[in-house]
């Protein structure tokens, strides 16, 4: 398992066999942790430095926290952004914590916290 950047970030599946890496480019790799092999790769912007990743309740969805304060829900089978929240101008995401099927709550390094809809954006 390797990135060409340093790694900022990791989440594991529920079940443990999936893992989510992210670098400080935004570039995330799914990876199959018994093999190791990377199932998918979504380019980053290379402005976008990821902070916090976490698998969605629905595990068909990984959650992204970046370091300007955006968050992203990825569709892991597309690979698109299926939803995305912009918090305040400063600060990054430190924590994410998916609350409900449609509850998101972030923590940032503004002192802020948001609970976001995640079927909304707001």
């Amino acid at each position: 398992m390797f990135h060409e950047e340093a790694v900022h970030a990791l989440a594991f599946s529920e079940d443990s066999e999936i893992l989510a890496s992210g670098d400080k480019t935004g570039e995330i790799k799914i990876w199959k942790v018994q093999s190791g092999k990377c199932l998918k790769k979504i380019a980053g912007t290379g402005s976008e430095s990821i902070s916090q990743m976490k698998f969605g309740i629905d595990p068909s969805h990984l959650i992204v926290g970046y370091s300007k304060n955006i968050i992203k829900i990825f569709g892991l089978k597309s690979s698109a952004v299926l939803m995305e929240f912009r918090g305040s101008k400063d600060g990054c995401v430190n924590e994410l914590l998916n609350l409900s099927t449609e509850e998101l709550l972030s923590a940032g390094s503004d002192g802020l916290i948001h609970i976001w809809n995640s079927q909304t954006g707001e």
